[in-house]
Protein backbone atom coordinates (compact mmCIF):
# COMPACT_ATOMS: atom_id res chain seq x y z
CA UNK A 1 0.00 0.00 0.00
CA UNK A 2 0.69 3.42 -0.37
CA UNK A 3 -0.08 6.97 1.15
CA UNK A 4 -0.70 8.34 -2.60
CA UNK A 5 -2.26 11.66 -1.35
CA UNK A 6 -0.96 14.54 0.72
CA UNK A 7 -4.54 15.62 1.72
CA UNK A 8 -5.67 14.75 5.07
CA UNK A 9 -9.01 16.96 5.13
CA UNK A 10 -12.26 16.86 3.74
CA UNK A 11 -14.57 20.04 3.60
CA UNK A 12 -18.23 19.37 2.37
CA UNK A 13 -21.43 21.77 2.71
CA UNK A 14 -24.34 20.32 4.28
CA UNK A 15 -27.98 20.33 2.65
CA UNK A 16 -30.10 18.88 5.08
CA UNK A 17 -30.78 16.00 2.49
CA UNK A 18 -26.80 14.34 2.25
CA UNK A 19 -26.13 11.96 4.74
CA UNK A 20 -22.95 9.95 2.47
CA UNK A 21 -19.77 11.71 2.09
CA UNK A 22 -16.79 10.35 0.30
CA UNK A 23 -13.25 11.78 0.49
CA UNK A 24 -10.31 10.52 -1.21
CA UNK A 25 -7.27 10.51 1.55
CA UNK A 26 -6.19 7.33 3.16
CA UNK A 27 -6.92 6.40 6.92
CA UNK A 28 -5.81 2.97 8.61
CA UNK A 29 -8.35 2.86 11.65
CA UNK A 30 -11.77 4.71 11.95
CA UNK A 31 -10.95 6.29 15.19
CA UNK A 32 -8.33 8.03 13.68
CA UNK A 33 -10.98 10.18 11.89
CA UNK A 34 -12.26 13.55 13.54
CA UNK A 35 -15.69 14.89 12.22
CA UNK A 36 -16.97 18.23 13.01
CA UNK A 37 -19.95 19.61 11.72
CA UNK A 38 -20.21 23.80 11.71
CA UNK A 39 -24.07 24.43 11.70
CA UNK A 40 -25.80 27.10 10.04
CA UNK A 41 -25.76 29.43 13.28
CA UNK A 42 -21.85 28.82 13.19
CA UNK A 43 -21.55 26.48 15.85
CA UNK A 44 -18.72 24.14 15.98
CA UNK A 45 -19.93 20.38 16.99
CA UNK A 46 -17.56 17.47 17.19
CA UNK A 47 -19.17 14.79 15.71
CA UNK A 48 -19.18 11.27 17.91
CA UNK A 49 -18.59 7.93 15.69
CA UNK A 50 -21.19 5.21 15.93
CA UNK A 51 -23.48 7.79 17.46
CA UNK A 52 -23.74 10.73 14.85
CA UNK A 53 -21.84 9.05 11.84
CA UNK A 54 -20.02 5.48 10.55
CA UNK A 55 -17.12 5.56 8.86
CA UNK A 56 -16.39 3.08 5.87
CA UNK A 57 -12.72 2.18 3.82
CA UNK A 58 -10.27 2.25 6.76
CA UNK A 59 -7.10 1.02 4.80
CA UNK A 60 -8.16 1.87 1.65
CA UNK A 61 -5.69 3.10 -0.77
CA UNK A 62 -8.31 5.81 -2.53
CA UNK A 63 -9.99 6.66 0.96
CA UNK A 64 -13.58 6.23 2.27
CA UNK A 65 -16.71 7.66 3.39
CA UNK A 66 -18.76 9.01 6.15
CA UNK A 67 -21.93 8.72 6.47
CA UNK A 68 -24.12 10.56 9.42
CA UNK A 69 -27.04 9.07 10.96
CA UNK A 70 -29.12 12.22 10.36
CA UNK A 71 -28.94 14.60 6.73
CA UNK A 72 -27.27 17.53 8.72
CA UNK A 73 -29.01 20.83 8.31
CA UNK A 74 -27.35 23.50 5.91
CA UNK A 75 -26.13 25.53 4.41
CA UNK A 76 -23.45 24.32 7.17
CA UNK A 77 -19.88 22.37 6.95
CA UNK A 78 -18.97 19.15 7.53
CA UNK A 79 -15.10 18.65 7.96
CA UNK A 80 -13.47 15.35 7.96
CA UNK A 81 -9.53 15.08 9.28
CA UNK A 82 -7.36 12.67 9.76
CA UNK A 83 -6.15 13.34 13.34
CA UNK A 84 -4.12 9.89 14.71
CA UNK A 85 -2.06 9.50 17.94
CA UNK A 86 1.44 10.32 17.70
CA UNK A 87 2.38 6.57 19.01
CA UNK A 88 3.88 3.22 17.09
CA UNK A 89 2.33 0.30 18.60
CA UNK A 90 4.01 -2.16 15.95
CA UNK A 91 6.62 -4.25 17.63
CA UNK A 92 9.60 -5.69 14.90
CA UNK A 93 11.62 -8.58 16.08
CA UNK A 94 15.34 -9.34 15.29
CA UNK A 95 14.94 -13.04 14.01
CA UNK A 96 11.47 -12.52 12.85
CA UNK A 97 9.63 -12.72 9.75
CA UNK A 98 10.08 -9.91 7.05
CA UNK A 99 6.38 -9.09 6.64
CA UNK A 100 6.46 -6.84 4.20
CA UNK A 101 2.83 -5.14 4.96
CA UNK A 102 3.34 -4.80 8.49
CA UNK A 103 6.29 -2.64 7.64
CA UNK A 104 4.63 -0.93 5.02
CA UNK A 105 1.79 0.19 7.62
CA UNK A 106 4.54 1.33 10.16
CA UNK A 107 5.91 4.01 6.84
CA UNK A 108 2.39 5.20 6.02
CA UNK A 109 1.37 5.58 9.60
CA UNK A 110 4.63 7.97 9.78
CA UNK A 111 3.93 9.40 6.46
CA UNK A 112 0.42 10.39 7.77
CA UNK A 113 1.72 11.87 10.89
CA UNK A 114 4.29 13.67 9.20
CA UNK A 115 1.15 15.30 6.57
CA UNK A 116 -0.86 15.73 9.69
CA UNK A 117 1.96 17.70 11.22
CA UNK A 118 2.43 20.22 8.00
CA UNK A 119 -1.54 20.08 8.17
CA UNK A 120 -1.55 21.93 11.84
CA UNK A 121 1.21 24.00 10.63
CA UNK A 122 -0.28 25.26 7.49
CA UNK A 123 -2.66 26.96 9.61
CA UNK A 124 -0.48 28.40 12.24
CA UNK A 125 0.71 31.88 12.01
CA UNK A 126 4.37 32.14 10.76
CA UNK A 127 7.30 34.06 11.44
CA UNK A 128 9.22 34.88 8.16
CA UNK A 129 12.77 34.35 8.55
CA UNK A 130 15.20 36.56 9.64
CA UNK A 131 12.15 38.83 11.37
CA UNK A 132 12.66 38.83 15.32
CA UNK A 133 8.94 40.22 16.48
Amino acid sequence: MTVSTIGSVAEFVTNGVTTNFPFYFKFLANEDLSVTYVNPLGMVVPLTLGTDYTANGAKDESGGSIVTTIALAGPGQLIVSREMDPDQLTSLRNQGKFLAETHEDVFDRLTMLIQQGFSINSRSLNRPYGKDY
